[in-house]
């Protein structure tokens, strides 16, 4: 165990119709697609708006891996009354049940929360749509409310939190770019705990540059040959962060060990949106020189792995080139993507690779890559470090070494993120887990029920 270590004590997600981590798995293990169609509340809600401006409704949504109700909110648990709490936007609503959710199911209730020093880092953009709507019937409201920066303030205010408070938005690697920086400040001591987090949310997922972005049906084919593109995902991943040997003292239940992280940029690239394989390989060998362990002994690697021809491409000989700077082994080191079970969930698509990652290390097992049938031609398996899974498989180790992965995100922004975890043996059992909360949301959300009477 090394000072920079850092335990996972906490996780907390809901990610299409998924809401626990025994769901998470299963529907990994089971290599489900979570893509499906808009619930007809949330199209109700979005044609009632557009009646209320005097357009047409809007008849075709994209499949995609949707939460269902993005429009309830447990306002009375916060102490917030119903004026104020419709005026805060669904994505930072959700990410409050979320945060609360995984403080008190890693045993963290209020009362203990008020001696710990704790930060939060998000990683969150503003979606357009649901200020849009809200300023239909309040035009008053002021914008300021409904900025990036706002994400975390309730939960800051709730639970007394005296730590750093920062939204981070670098695009697809926003929330493990928010990790990284998370683990930064307890290393750092400006917190004892952190909570790390991913939102995203479509309000108006019909938008013209999105659909263009979208592949037929949504699904997303990382490294194989028909690859076309990205579906799409929404969701929010939160995670609670503690120093390794404060865990271990205060008997935490330890999920998975944070051994290292890096970030960096695609510098002058081909072009500005362009991956760039030069700037990936540094990001990932600094990320393993922070962890101070043998890369060989890493034998995952789960991929930002978008299922683009070109990207998945070159993402594949970078992380081949970067093993080939320690080790000359063939096929050792296998890969995936759950961009093929939920689509690109933007904002939270860090966490969501992370968090997948931290459950086969619990599991000690692989899943499968979702809709792999042939692979990309431009692929070098034969000589290659690296391998694609293709089904549910036992994750073999490196001789007596822990087991450990690694996990990429890249932005289109050009923030590249790589961390590596290593699988913990919890010994002894939290004496103060707890089972959660059982939310009692209620809706809360602009109604546009008198078209007539504005």
């Amino acid at each position: 165990m090394r000072k920079e270590d850092i335990a996972i004590i906490g996780i907390a997600v809901k990610l299409a119709d998924i809401e626990e981590l025994s769901e998470y798995w299963e529907c990994l293990a089971d290599k489900k697609h979570c893509n499906k169609e808009l619930s007809n509340q949330r199209i109700s809600d979005i044609n009632k708006y557009m009646k209320y401006i005097n357009k047409d409704p809007i008849h075709t949504f994209p499949k995609a891996a949707y939460l269902d109700r993005i429009d309830t909110f447990d306002y009375d648990y916060f102490n917030i009354p119903y004026h104020k709490a419709i005026s805060i936007e669904p994505a930072n609503r959700l990410f409050m049940e979320t945060a609360c959710q995984c403080l008190e199911e890693a045993g963290y209730t209020k009362e203990l929360m008020k001696n710990i020093k704790t930060g939060v880092f998000t990683g969150y953009g503003r979606e357009p749509g649901y200020y849009e709507m809200f300023k239909v019937r309040h035009p008053d409201v002021r914008i300021s409310y409904f900025a990036e920066s706002f994400i975390a303030s309730y939960m800051m205010h709730f639970y007394n939190l005296r730590g750093p408070i920062l939204t981070i938005n670098s695009s697809c690697s926003s929330s493990l770019a928010a990790l990284h920086y998370a683990c930064h400040s307890i290393r750092t001591n400006e917190c004892k705990m952190a909570l790390a987090a991913g939102v995203q949310i479509h309000y108006l997922p019909n938008d013209k540059q999105e659909i263009e972005l979208l592949i037929e049906n949504g699904q997303c084919k990382p490294f194989d040959q028909f690859a076309k593109g990205m579906g799409f995902g929404e969701g929010v991943c939160v995670i609670l962060l503690k120093r390794l040997e404060d865990a271990i003292k205060d008997q935490d239940h330890i999920y998975a060990v944070v051994k290292g992280s890096a970030v960096g940029s695609n510098g002058s690239a081909i072009g500005l949106y362009a991956p760039n394989p030069g700037a990936q390989i540094e990001t990932i060998l600094s990320a393993w020189n922070d962890a101070a362990i043998n890369p060989r002994t890493i034998t995952y690697i789960e991929t930002h792995g978008s299922g683009t021809q070109l990207g998945d491409t070159i993402e594949f000989e970078a992380i081949n080139k970067a093993f080939r700077n320690s080790t000359k082994d063939n096929l050792f080191c296998a890969i995936g993507s759950v961009k093929s079970n939920l689509g690109h969930t933007g904002y939270c698509a860090g966490l969501a690779s992370l968090i997948k990652a931290v459950l086969q290390l619990n599991k000690k097992q692989i899943a499968g890559t979702v809709h792999f049938r042939k692979p990309n031609q431009n692929l070098n398996l034969k000589d290659s470090a690296i391998y694609i899974n293709k089904e549910l498989s036992y994750w073999e180790r490196y001789g007596n070494e822990k087991r450990r992965c690694g996990i990429s995100s890249f932005g289109v922004s050009g923030t590249n993120c790589h961390v590596v975890l290593e699988e913990y043996d919890n010994v002894k059992i939290n004496n103060h887990l707890s089972k959660g909360i059982s939310f009692k949301s209620k809706r809360c959300w602009p109604e546009f029920l008198d078209y007539n009477g504005r």
